[in-house]
C-alpha cells in the first residue's frame, strides 16, 4: 500500500518532468490539471508529510508560479492584442 508521502511524491514527479503522454490537449484540459493538482496539495496531510516531501512540493509549487506567471503573460498579451476586453464594455 502507498502512503501519502510516497502518492504525493508520485504527484510531484509526475507534474514537475514533462512527459508528452500525460500533456494536456486543450487549455481547457490543462487548467482542469491545474485544478486537481492544486485541489490535492490543498487538501493532503502536509504535516504527515515529513519535511523532504514537504521540501519537494514547496519546490514544485515554486515552479509552478512562475510557469503560472508565464502562462498568464502570454495569455492575457494575446487577449489584450486581440481586443479580448471589448466584449467587456
Amino acid at each position: 500500500m502507498i502512503d501519502e508521502s510516497e502518492r504525493l511524491r508520485e504527484v510531484i514527479r509526475s507534474v514537475c518532468t514533462r512527459n508528452v503522454a500525460t500533456a494536456p490537449s486543450s487549455p481547457a484540459q490543462a487548467l482542469a490539471m491545474v485544478s486537481a493538482g492544486l485541489g490535492y496539495l490543498a487538501d493532503c496531510d502536509a504535516a504527515g508529510l515529513g519535511t523532504a516531501v514537504q521540501a519537494e512540493a514547496l519546490i514544485g509549487l515554486e515552479r509552478a508560479e512562475a510557469q503560472h506567471t508565464a502562462a498568464r503573460a502570454r495569455i492575457l498579451s494575446a487577449f489584450t492584442a486581440q481586443d479580448g476586453y471589448q466584449a467587456d464594455t
